[in-house]
């Protein structure tokens, strides 16, 4: 991600009545949705607008994880009974109890069987009750879930993108999405051992503009992608092999606009640009999740700082905020049945959580993370 420092087509009938007097673009399926900055900035964001409860998950410091809290969710999962993380620097699986326990550590980097020398997603597939990693390269490793050792590897390499970064899986089909091929959605089918194209081939210098870690999210059981500029979000549909449109912001004076980005930029010439154009514009839009009818987005703006922008669907009401009344930042991250889990290390913990609001319990977990430099699962009860 450029700046890594700062830095759910279907609607049930009941949500699409709620949604009739959003403006459409005529003889087009897309959702135009208005959202008023202005109004929304003037809010004042308490954390308990977002969640009802927010408690600290101390995790053990036998085995170390240098991640940060920008990583994201391709580098930890969770089953509801176990957290599973992957380091982004060693490549290490760590699987912790819900109490921040080390229960397993496996270190698979290697060139032997089962053993990865790139990887950049781990999952939980429940389907399979194993723990999947993403070699870019075109491999997905598969693990089992109380000893991490090698199961089984599902193979793509030569088939379909030369590249891959982040995946969805849904049963047996796996939306693969490739930063750097033109054709950036893939569709593979890991029963019968096919990989087809989606033909879904944004502008090339969008890839440059902002490397997000996934652009891929579900809601409802449902694929979505989302374009980074702007945020809009389009349909995966896997029984027709396209993607179609689903929602547009319309965000007035603060939308941002594909003619506006600069389209032979080099990397660092799109930082600085990406710096100023968030002055005024929401934009890039980082990461997108939903949940039980919620939007939830990061975005930069006001110059490169990061706002969170929450939609709900079917109170058709938003939230922006960079922090919550109470001083704290909200990313969103894993979301499993009615909590949301994020990874952060020790610098960030005092940006996210105010110890003032913890429990007795979690406060002893904050002031020992805070003591010994370690990590931290923040759950919240949403």
């Amino acid at each position: 991600m450029a700046h890594k420092g700062v830095i759910s087509h279907i609607l049930i009938l009941s949500l699409l009545f709620v949604m009739v007097s959003c403006h459409k673009k005529q003889n087009a399926p897309t959702i135009i949705i208005p959202v008023d900055i202005n109004e929304n900035l003037q809010k004042e964001v308490s954390i308990y607008d977002i969640c009802s409860e927010i408690h600290v998950i101390g995790l053990g410091t036998t085995q170390p994880i240098s991640n940060d809290v920008y990583s994201g969710s391709t580098w930890m999962d969770c089953d509801g009974e176990y957290f599973y993380i992957l380091d982004e620097n060693s490549m290490t699986l760590h699987k912790y109890d819900m109490d921040g326990q080390l229960v397993s550590f496996a270190n698979k980097v290697g060139r032997g069987p089962g053993e990865y020398t790139m990887a950049c997603q781990i999952h939980y597939n429940m389907d399979l009750g194993l723990i999947e990693v993403l070699n870019p390269m075109g491999k997905i490793m598969r693990y089992t879930r109380d000893s991490l050792d090698f199961h089984s590897e599902l193979g793509y390499i030569g088939k379909g993108p030369l590249s891959s970064y982040n995946y969805l899986q849904l049963g047996n089909n796996y939306i693969i999405y490739s930063f750097r091929e033109d054709d950036k959605i893939w569709l593979l089918n890991s029963e019968l051992e096919e990989i087809s194209s989606f033909a879904y081939q944004p502008p090339i210098y969008l890839k440059d503009y902002l490397t997000a870690r996934s652009q891929l999210f579900t809601q409802d059981g449902q694929p979505y992608v989302y374009r980074t500029y702007d945020g809009a979000i389009e349909h995966i549909d896997v029984t027709k092999g396209r993607v179609t449109p689903y929602i547009e912001w319309d965000f007035g004076g603060f939308q941002a606009k594909l003619k506006d980005i600069p389209t032979d930029n080099s990397a660092r010439d799109y930082g600085s640009f990406m710096m100023d154009y968030s002055i005024h514009k929401l934009s890039p839009f980082i990461d997108i999740k939903a949940r039980f009818g919620k939007i939830y987005a990061m975005i930069l703006f006001n110059g490169g700082k990061i706002y969170t922008f929450i939609y709900d669907l079917e109170k058709r009401s938003s939230l922006i905020f960079e922090k919550t009344k109470e001083g704290m930042s909200f990313f969103p991250e894993v979301f499993v049945d009615e909590f949301m889990y994020k990874y952060v290390d020790s610098a960030n913990l005092p940006s996210f959580v105010s110890r003032e609001l913890l429990d007795s319990e979690s406060k002893k977990e904050y002031d020992k993370i805070i003591a010994n430099k370690s990590s931290a699962i923040l759950k919240y009860k949403m």
